[in-house]
């Protein structure tokens, strides 16, 4: 058996996806297999699905809370009434962005923005999305300017570039055992501790196997 397990992860989305792998190399185990499902009704559709594999596999489920319920624990046993032993399922609370912003120095670093400028309680927030945007739009940097900033009149609400850059940040800069030891994102250090736990109940089913 390899050192590290093997945790798998359903997401809604590719920003999501670059989210939940480094959550589970930071928990101590190594992304497995990814299914992004494309938005929250396919997840919410196949979501027992994969309760039903967790059985034997472990996974990790991360969804956008958004404003579908009033809190995320009301959220999770609507989805999910009954959740098997190797399935952590996680709400974000409102999106996952809000959990990025939270390494606040990282964060300004990257968009080129004053630390000052970025949320101190970025769960509060009724839309991080837009609340990233607004931030592209005093970024220093032009790159973060016209890539998360859309165009007047072009009917969508971010940039051509959001997504890679939200991905490449997860990836490469976000820290976010940093993130959460400041205390603004109190579903993000859940979701740590759900991770390591769901971690070390997958090294002792292998070790009992």
């Amino acid at each position: 058996m390899p050192s590290l397990p093997e945790v798998n992860y359903l997401v809604e989305g590719a920003t999501d996806a670059a989210i939940a792998r480094t959550l589970i190399r930071v928990g101590g185990a190594t992304p497995g297999i990814e299914r992004v499902m494309g938005g929250k009704s396919k997840f919410v559709a196949d979501l027992p699905k994969y309760n039903a594999a967790a059985v034997h596999y472990p996974w990790l489920a991360i969804r956008d809370m958004d404003h579908d319920a009033t809190c995320a624990p009301t959220l999770r046993n609507l989805n999910l009434p009954i959740v098997s032993e190797l399935m952590c399922f996680r709400i974000a609370v409102r999106e996952a962005e809000a959990w990025l912003m939270a390494d606040r120095e990282a964060f300004a670093s990257a968009m080129g923005v004053r630390l000052a400028h970025v949320p101190a309680q970025p769960e509060s927030l009724a839309d991080p999305k837009q609340t990233i945007v607004n931030l592209a739009r005093k970024s220093r940097k032009r790159a973060v300017k016209l890539g998360l900033v859309p165009e007047p009149g072009a009917g969508i609400s971010i940039g051509p570039e959001y997504a890679a850059w939200m991905i490449e940040f997860a990836q490469s800069q976000w820290e976010p055992l940093r993130a959460a030891a400041n205390g603004t994102a109190p579903s993000l250090s859940r979701t740590l501790q759900a991770v390591k736990r769901l971690v070390r109940a997958a090294k002792q089913k292998y070790d009992t196997h």
